[in-house]
């Protein structure tokens, strides 16, 4: 079925030119790579490499309490996931063979989930199916704002004094086969070493993480996911952001578009999404093309 500009479906699908513009089938919005500048950013400054974080004391979804506080028995890395985000699942594999080589040599992982409309039930079964045997956190945005984590997948390394010396990306590809630099890698080969970090930031690029209070909630806002927000979602988004079909998770609820509104506000605004590719010039049916106006609405529903 064909839909109008207006989403009403047309008998036949007929082009307003005579030729046809398929479709694109990339159509996944969160898997657009966003700079860790994007939006969701931590709720106060984090410390900079070099520096020793607040003290740190949260519960892993197996019960365990945890205190990182002065000087550890060993370095930690904390690397953000998310269960949706199609760039940090891509790296499921290779965090689970991280931490089995750096497991001996000094070195704990823990999995920190961020995302305030993901559950607990939800990151545990994700770390299940993912292979993921060390802990797993589910956080209140605490932890992420404190270690200045913005995306995922995102690490930050701690060595045993507390000392924040890496943070960033886990390699430069979620293509395993096109990775050039392993900076988490190097970075932990310098912490055991007691050697300088010789790049300890670098910039993440995968999801928003989607901190805090969700979109609208709390105030009262001119703009509404119901009869705002939901409409635009329908018209451009959702064919492809539903079960069955190509994007990775789905866009049909309010909580589904509130757990990735930083990431929908980014790409829309940069034109990335959703994708187009016919000619600037001509009107076409079934155009995949957010008008100023629908682009603003998406962003002050956001904010």
């Amino acid at each position: 079925m064909d839909y109008n500009h207006r989403g009403y479906p047309i008998p036949g699908g007929l082009p307003v030119k005579k030729r046809t513009i398929p479709v694109p089938v990339m159509a996944v919005l969160l898997a657009a790579i966003v700079p860790a500048a994007a939006g969701g950013g931590p709720r106060h400054a984090p410390v900079p490499p070099g520096s020793r974080p607040a003290p740190l004391a949260f519960r892993d979804l197996a019960g365990r309490q945890h205190l990182l506080a002065g000087r550890q028995s060993r370095t930690t890395v904390f690397l953000f996931l998310s269960t949706t985000c199609p760039v940090a699942n891509a790296y499921s594999t290779r965090i689970v063979a991280l931490e089995k080589a750096w497991r001996g040599r000094g070195v704990r992982f823990f999995v920190v989930n961020s995302n305030a409309l993901e559950s607990a039930e939800e990151v545990a079964r994700h770390a299940r199916e993912r292979g993921f045997r060390f802990p797993v956190v589910k956080d209140d945005g605490t932890i992420a704002a404190r270690l200045g984590a913005t995306m995922t997948p995102q690490a930050v390394v701690l060595d045993r004094n507390g000392v924040l010396r890496y943070r960033g990306r886990i390699d430069d590809s979620k293509d395993p086969g096109a990775v050039r630099s392993h900076d988490l890698r190097e970075a932990l080969e310098a912490v055991i070493s007691g050697r300088r970090v010789a790049r300890a930031e670098t910039r993440a690029t995968g999801c928003a993480i989607a901190y805090g209070t969700p979109p609208g909630a709390g105030r009262s806002a001119a703009v509404t996911y119901t009869r705002h927000v939901a409409p635009i979602l329908n018209r451009n988004c959702v064919a492809c952001h539903r079960k069955g079909e190509v994007a990775p998770f789905g866009l049909e609820n309010y909580r589904q578009a509130a757990a990735h509104a930083a990431q929908i506000k980014a790409v829309t605004a940069a034109r990335l999404m959703p994708p187009w590719r016919a000619e600037s010039h001509g009107e076409f049916l079934n155009e995949r093309r957010l008008t100023e106006s629908e682009i603003s609405t998406l962003a002050r529903w956001v904010d």
